[in-house]
């Protein structure tokens, strides 16, 4: 049996992060979520998911700090990320969040379609 490839969800609204859950699991994706910094961490040196979906404006540790903190990590040194937001969606946040480590930025709302292209363009780079 193939396992699945785990993807990390970090959103603090869990409507959101039901939305994207119903997106990659209906793509053949597992999902694994968290709705802080704090256990968005915790769960990805536990888990070491394929890639990370991370929104920027979170309690607490914003993404950019999250993203930051996995490449400090040996385990999530490399695990890709893709960072999201609503708020953040001036040229500098998203120069932020390349500088972070992120490897796309894709501001709410967006198409199911956008994320899928992403996820897939930077997962077949693994």
């Amino acid at each position: 049996m193939e396992t699945k490839r785990k993807i990390l969800i970090v959103d603090d609204e869990k409507n959101m992060c039901e939305i994207l859950k119903n997106y990659l699991e209906e793509d053949g994706y597992g999902v694994l979520q968290a709705h802080n910094g704090k256990d968005a961490l915790d769960i990805a040196k536990k888990e070491n998911p394929c890639l990370v979906i991370l929104d920027v404006a979170l309690p607490e540790i914003d993404g950019y700090m999250i993203d930051r903190a996995l490449r400090e990590e040996e385990k999530t040194f490399l695990t890709p990320v893709i960072m999201i937001s609503a708020k953040r969606k001036e040229y500098k946040d998203k120069l932020a969040g390349f500088i972070s480590g992120a490897c796309d930025y894709l501001t709410k709302p967006f198409r199911k379609e956008d994320l899928l292209n992403s996820v897939h363009k930077i997962l077949s780079l693994q």
